[in-house]
């Protein structure tokens, strides 16, 4: 993903712009589950920004951090376009049995490294198939939370901050707890399949 690397070594280049777009473009698909909608939020985010592709003197690591919040701010933006109340805080959870206790990714069953595996590589269809099966507010509190690693906190403020209703940091912990519970039963159930099959 687009995050600025203190450690990268002064002889290698900084990301290019394509990097850049496609760590953005793969987070706008993750938020709204559409690659041609996904597509038009990054290409307006990049228009707004005013990036020259052909100025080689820029530095994305100087930018990542922007860039991503404007995604993030653009595609929830999109979601509370096509139904106001798609990212509010549920009223009443539902989730008297939660199955997992903690925040803590690995809790589910997978790891940070192990996610990260699935974004960028084959299991990304694996992840897209399931996000697409959570409502818009717990997939997004799983993108922000899981794979951005945005705090409760952060991850409570960006939602209000887009007009969403209703989060609190527990509110937040309760919904992305609930997808972790989800992630892991998917997960046994694929296992299951493949081991039948």
């Amino acid at each position: 993903m687009l995050k600025p690397d203190p450690t990268r070594a002064p002889d290698v280049p900084p990301p290019s712009l394509n990097d850049a777009v496609g760590d953005l473009f793969q987070t706008a698909v993750l938020l709204l589950g559409e690659e041609q909608t996904a597509a038009l939020v990054v290409e307006q985010v990049v228009a707004e920004a005013a990036i020259d592709p052909c100025d080689p003197g820029i530095d994305f690591d100087s930018r990542a951090n922007e860039l991503m919040n404007q995604i993030i701010a653009a595609s929830l933006a999109r979601l509370r376009r096509n139904d106001a109340g798609a990212l509010d805080a549920p009223r009443d959870s539902g989730y008297s049995g939660i199955c997992i206790d903690s925040d803590d990714l690995s809790t589910s069953g997978i790891s940070s490294a192990e996610l990260q595996a699935m974004v960028d590589g084959p299991g990304r269809v694996k992840l897209r198939d399931w996000l697409e099966q959570l409502a818009p507010s717990p997939r997004a509190v799983f993108v922000l939370r899981a794979i951005l690693g945005r705090g409760t906190d952060s991850t409570a403020a960006i939602l209000r901050a887009s007009g969403a209703k209703g989060w609190t940091a527990d509110q937040v912990s309760l919904v992305y707890r609930q997808a972790l519970c989800s992630l892991a039963t998917s997960l046994v159930n694929s296992t299951q399949s493949l081991l039948v099959s």
